[in-house]
């Protein structure tokens, strides 16, 4: 390929143009964008793009890789395939939740089935790491969430204010 046909990758309106464009694409269009790229400039494309669009050789590998291998299957819309990303503590470790749940003590209101904790999700997580779990005070809020149980904090704030009382006054 000559560098007559490699002008566009120079001038200063195009690299902006396509910065903006690539910062606007989801993470795996991303890398396609930047794999098709590289693949026009040819021989040592990788590493400008890199320097374009500040990114990982290895991702560019990935998406030339994606490209060559085809496209089809991929969803436009899901970001990830299917299956990937973070598994939930309760595959990762099932024991967690049962030591939440010796933890807390619930309190609740009889008239109704709403129940909460007096201790905060942070303290909570706090505990549970002590012990051996790698658990975030998000995690211990959703794991009392699926559980219909919530932080006294929370349950005290969607409360209705508390009205005075009458006091009596014994002034004789």
């Amino acid at each position: 390929m000559s560098t007559q046909n490699l002008t566009w990758l120079t001038d200063p309106n195009w690299r902006e143009q396509a910065k903006s464009l690539y910062d606007q694409l989801p993470e795996h269009q991303r890398r396609w964008f930047a794999a098709l790229v590289s693949q026009q400039l040819g021989y040592g494309g990788i590493k400008q793009v890199c320097e374009l669009f500040k990114i990982n050789d290895g991702t560019v590998r990935i998406g030339r890789n994606e490209l060559t291998s085809g496209l089809g299957d991929r969803s436009p819309t899901q970001i990830r395939r299917p299956g990937a990303g973070r598994r939930p503590i309760e595959e990762v470790d099932p024991k967690a939740e049962e030591e939440l749940l010796n933890l807390i003590e619930t309190a609740g209101d009889p008239c109704s089935s709403r129940k909460w904790v007096r201790q905060t999700p942070r303290r909570l997580a706090e505990t549970l790491r002590q012990k051996g779990h790698k658990i975030s005070r998000e995690t211990v809020r959703r794991l009392l969430k699926k559980r219909d149980i919530r932080s006294a904090a929370i349950a005290s704030a969607s409360q209705a204010p508390a009205t005075p009382t009458e006091t009596s006054s014994s002034d004789t």
